[in-house]
């Protein structure tokens, strides 16, 4: 029964007729009848050793066979004939006491919703057997697990029917009972392991790998509603909802390790804070032997990347891969680590695994435009976008799309996106941003600067007014008004670590004193400010860029001991996402271009854009000052073509490329493209602070050139 549900049904194969062998009539030697008789003896031996070995061989081989080969089974919930709502997720039990065995795969319901999100049924709550059916159709399974559960005074009974879908045969029935509702979970169990039993899993393996459901997830049952509905929640995205889901299963059972790793997971999602992640976090690994096996290589990864950054979460994945090759959270949230890893070909590779079992996942889709975005494969993006907008219809849906745009330089198309968005949704949250970004990459930073302040003096949202910041931060930047700049961040710096953001506080705090340091020339005033960071250390996980920063601005500013230190401790040579950047940065800015050539070579070769850009400009550094002016004009041409001269984050690189492009033209002795670039910089600077080194030396050699 186990193998017809495996294979295909089919013609079984030809048969041929032995063909009859033809022998002239010799006369039998001595010797020949001594052979037959020493046959007649030994044959039936050998055939029974043969036998014998065949069968050890079975015993061993084709059980090894069998459980790399699973079944799939369908899990649709369970009929409810009681009045008791706490009883509607049994479902959910059941397929978790069925996860346990090696021989069965179980669809989880995330899955069954997303086939059944292909046919279009997107509005769905519950799988009756006619969903289950239409399941079993599109995803090519033919085993149907159906329940129901009735209540005779305090005794409950679960009838439980194992359903071939196409030849509508039941392949196991079975039906258990129990005294109230504390014996359901019992129940469960007994119903998993006969339908495990039917399905001819051996006895021994049923015994080692099963683990009683209420050990593994609660004994309250009203506790496990309330989960149940938490995880249909994540499922549409509704994280603030799930949250206070999972908070009151855990009023109702202070033991749910499940809930309290869900309840972490759905704050990574809202507030990104690993302080407000962390408690929950503990919780659920003090529990973890509450936890079913599956989820506990979750709980473990979370853990793991809290602890020791996104590599180390992979790691764990890359175990359950192994043996849940199919589970599509695993596979997400190995392509989610991977691009926060740097790892942007793997996180496209596996958000698209993701994308080919659930067309329509709205964290994938997110989670692929940010790659597309990083990687500057901006037509890529636009689609992408595309999707998710039409999935979402969600405000953020909006915003990538006009910005996706807007990269490939259809303004038109970013604008029209946009000003769609601006009549559905009343609250601005983040919509002046998104506004900001297009003036800001079409270069009229004025009205950029009115629309990051717009976002700015409408919105309470945290992350939304942190966006503001940093667009308004680099349009002073571009636009030389640095004081401003300071201010600016110094806003967004408090923002930061009033919403628990703490890696990305002190994080600013280092861009801001790089500015006070190089830009504003007070470098002890900008290596203080570095320092005031140092604090906030415990709380910054090791694979945030924070660190990568920290090295390179120590570097920079000469504390090469400490950056060195840095860089043992947090990154490995082996990490070529923070090691070749901070060998690009430490070693071109120290002077040690030849030894810094590679690295920055590694940077160019690969498919991020910042990459690019941070190899662009120290190998502009190191040229200039070598005098090799033609190849520094190729860098800074590079750096001023879109979308590099309006890239956030690397505002104070364009206006620089114009002052140095016209220093390299007046060595040239090109006189009117020397000009042409300092007027090109005066221009953009025409409000900026006065005392701005390059700002003054700009002025006095446009003067100059103009004189003769």
């Amino acid at each position: 029964m186990a193998v017809d549900l495996r294979r295909p049904q089919g013609p079984s194969g030809l048969q041929l007729e032995p063909k009859s062998t033809v022998r002239p009539l010799q006369k039998i030697t001595a010797m020949e009848a001594s052979i037959k008789r020493l046959l007649t003896l030994v044959l039936p031996l050998a055939v029974l050793v043969v036998a014998i070995i065949l069968g050890v061989g079975y015993l061993f081989f084709s059980r090894e066979a069998e459980s790399k080969e699973r079944i799939p089974i369908v899990v649709v919930d369970f009929v409810n004939e009681t009045e008791e709502k706490e009883l509607n997720g049994l479902s959910g039990m059941l397929i978790t006491a069925l996860e346990q065995s090696r021989r069965l795969s179980v669809l989880t319901r995330s899955q069954m919703f997303d086939i059944l999100k292909k046919s279009g049924k997107t509005e769905v709550d519950r799988i009756d057997e006619t969903l289950g059916r239409e399941i079993c159709r599109l995803a090519e399974v033919k085993a149907m697990a159906m329940a129901s559960i009735r209540k005779f005074g305090q005794v409950y009974l679960v009838d439980l029917k194992l359903l071939d879908t196409e030849k509508d045969r039941y392949l196991v029935t079975a039906k258990e009972k129990g005294s109230g509702q504390e014996s359901i979970p019992d129940i469960i169990d007994r119903l998993a392991e006969q339908t495990r039993s039917g399905l001819k899993e051996q006895a021994a393996e049923i015994q080692t790998t099963s683990r009683k459901i209420a050990e593994v997830t609660t004994v309250n049952l009203e506790a496990y509603q309330h989960y149940f509905l938490g995880e249909q929640l994540i499922n549409k995205l509704k994280f603030a909802e799930a949250q206070e889901e999972f908070k009151q299963a855990i009023a109702l059972d202070s033991t749910f390790g499940l809930a309290y790793y869900r309840w972490a997971y759905a704050e990574s999602w809202l507030s990104q804070s690993e302080q407000l992640q962390k408690p929950q976090l503990e919780k659920a690994l003090a529990l973890i032997d509450r936890i079913p096996e599956k989820e506990r290589y979750l709980v473990r990864t979370h853990s793991a990347y809290l602890e020791k950054g996104y590599e180390a979460a992979i790691a764990i994945l890359k175990e359950m891969e192994q043996i849940y090759p199919n589970d599509k959270e695993m596979l997400y949230n190995i392509g989610d680590y991977a691009l926060h890893a740097g790892q942007y070909t793997t996180a496209v590779e596996y958000l698209e695994k993701v994308l080919a079992m659930e067309p329509t996942h709205a964290r994938a889709l997110q989670h692929l435009v940010s790659a597309y975005q990083v990687l500057g494969k901006y037509k890529k993006l636009v689609e992408v976008a595309e999707r998710y907008l039409s999935i979402t219809g969600s405000q953020e849906a909006y915003l990538w799309l006009g910005e996706a745009y807007g990269r490939i330089g259809d303004f038109p198309a970013a604008w029209n996106t946009v000003q769609k968005a601006q009549k559905l949704f009343a609250e601005d949250l983040g919509m002046s941003n998104a506004i900001g970004a297009i003036y800001f990459m079409q270069g009229d930073y004025d009205q950029a600067e009115a629309a990051f302040k717009r976002s700015l003096s409408q919105n309470n949202n945290a992350l939304a007014n942190i966006v503001g910041y940093m667009g308004l931060a680099d349009v002073y930047v571009v636009t030389g008004q640095y004081q401003k700049s300071l201010q600016v961040g110094d806003q967004m710096i408090e923002t930061c670590y009033m919403a628990n953001l703490t890696s990305w506080g002190a994080f600013n705090q280092l861009v801001k004193g790089i500015v006070m340091g190089e830009v504003k020339g007070d470098r002890e005033a900008g290596w203080q400010e570095v320092q005031k960071t140092f604090k906030y250390h415990k709380e910054i996980p090791p694979s945030h860029i924070y660190w990568l920063l920290l090295a390179c601005t120590s570097s920079l500013f000469g504390h090469l001991d400490f950056a060195e230190q840095i860089a043992r401790e947090k990154f490995s040579q082996a990490d070529t996402m923070f090691h070749a950047p901070y060998m690009t940065w430490s070693l071109g800015y120290s002077g040690k271009c030849d030894e810094a050539k590679p690295f920055a070579e590694n940077l160019l070769a690969r498919e991020n854009k910042e990459d690019k850009v941070q190899a662009l400009w120290v190998l502009t550094y190191c040229d200039f000052n070598k005098g090799k002016y033609d190849q520094v004009i190729l860098y800074l041409k590079q750096l001023q073509a879109p979308p590099h001269a309006v890239h956030f984050g690397f505002a104070s690189f364009y206006p620089k490329s114009f002052s140095l492009l016209g220093k390299i033209y007046e060595k040239k002795g090109d006189t009117k493209l020397a000009i042409e670039n300092y007027k090109k910089l005066l221009a953009l600077w025409k409000r900026a602070d006065p005392d701005l080194p390059d700002l003054i030396e700009a002025k006095a050699r446009l003067a100059k050139l103009n004189e003769d």
